[in-house]
């Protein structure tokens, strides 16, 4: 039986829990026995689900959906996620050109899942990010 899937979310420490139905969540609180989660898309979406605090009692009959979703499941998100880390990561480590990096990694992907990627994340959209990562994996420069 598979279980609940921890994965790394969108910003570096946070966390996403999901069923492989497409649907992601962030932990809000909890208590002796459950983790009250809501949906990543907290802006326009009310859904929120739960499951057990001990990750051995966590598969798809303990995991409740309390609140149902108002969009549709996202099945690339978790490889939208994996893509923009691997770029990111990169940016914070290495001194190559953006450019250069997005080529590598975009081309490491399969052209298909690529192509309905595309409208979702682009160079363009990332860059500030990339920026962002750049500058914060670069030492401080000593102040006389």
């Amino acid at each position: 039986m598979e279980g609940v899937i921890e994965m790394a979310g969108e910003k570096p420490s946070s966390t996403w829990y999901h069923v492989n139905d497409g649907f992601f969540y962030t932990v809000t609180s909890r208590d002796k026995t459950r983790v009250y989660l809501r949906c990543y898309r907290k802006k326009t979406c009310k859904s929120r689900a739960s499951m057990p605090v001990n990750p051995q009692e966590r598969n798809k009959e303990t995991f409740r959906v309390l609140t149902k979703h108002s969009h549709d499941p996202d099945f690339l998100q978790e490889k939208l996620v994996s893509l923009k880390r691997s770029i990111l990561k990169r940016c914070a480590e290495e001194v190559t050109p953006f450019l250069t990096i997005w080529n590598e990694e975009t081309a490491r992907i399969d052209s298909q899942l690529m192509s309905e990627l595309s409208g979702r994340l682009t160079l363009n959209s990332l860059r500030s990010s990339m920026y962002r990562a750049r500058t914060a994996g670069q030492p401080n420069t000593p102040k006389d």
